[in-house]
């Protein structure tokens, strides 16, 4: 359950087994970054009937997160992360490491996060036999927080992980070849092969022979 943000859990009594009490944990109670977990009493059921007037659901996250530490690691891949740096940063506003870093380091600047950084040579794969590698790995065994650098969403990665939702789209074509572009003067015979230059001289001559028959004496 490491990874529950809101839980709400049900007990009888032992001594009546019409009353239950309701039990829900606190992750980040007492300034914790969620890694001690306080339980506590909050309500009790007798006969269908819930006795405390509040809501079960409450708020678990808390508004500033007291430097709690986010381990991401990222492939540089233009633009979403250009020339990215090891280790913990602070967010700035000045200087540009693509848009997942910059996002992320203003979200942990607000929230009152830290972020370790971590470098990824290549990207992560999920394989049709449910192998996993390289970072997808790490997440999957929360060895890390969060993966950075242009990741797209695919059936297998939507199986084993959360992800955001999409702040960018991307157009995929098919490409042709064409003829290849040169710069500079070029003699004009190049343009066209002869057999276009003769169907040219012909229309020309053409043209001219019937302009010249049809020209009033």
């Amino acid at each position: 359950m490491k990874n529950v943000v809101n839980v709400e859990v049900l007990l009888t009594s032992e001594r009546n087994s019409t009353i239950y009490t309701v039990y829900s944990w606190y992750p980040h109670r007492h300034k914790r970054c969620g890694d001690k977990v306080h339980t506590l009493s909050q309500d009790y059921c007798r006969f269908g009937i819930f006795q405390n007037k509040r809501s079960w659901f409450e708020r678990k996250l808390p508004k500033q997160m007291n430097n709690c530490k986010i381990k991401a690691n990222f492939v540089d891949h233009a633009p979403f992360v250009i020339n990215g740096q090891d280790g913990f940063q602070l967010s700035n506003y000045f200087k540009s490491q693509g848009i997942e870093i910059n996002l992320l380091n203003m979200i942990a600047a607000t929230l009152k996060l830290k972020i370790k950084y971590d470098a990824s040579e290549y990207w992560a794969h999920i394989y049709e036999n449910g192998s996993i590698s390289g970072d997808l790995n790490l997440l999957l065994n929360s060895s890390v927080d969060i993966l950075l650098g242009g990741y797209t969403i695919d059936p297998l990665r939507a199986k084993y992980f959360e992800y955001s939702w999409p702040y960018t789209y991307q157009s995929f074509v098919c490409f042709v070849p064409h003829t290849p572009i040169t710069v500079g003067f070029h003699r004009i015979d190049n343009i066209f092969e002869i057999q276009i230059w003769i169907v040219i001289i012909l229309i020309y001559i053409s043209m001219s022979f019937f302009y010249l028959v049809s020209k009033p004496v």
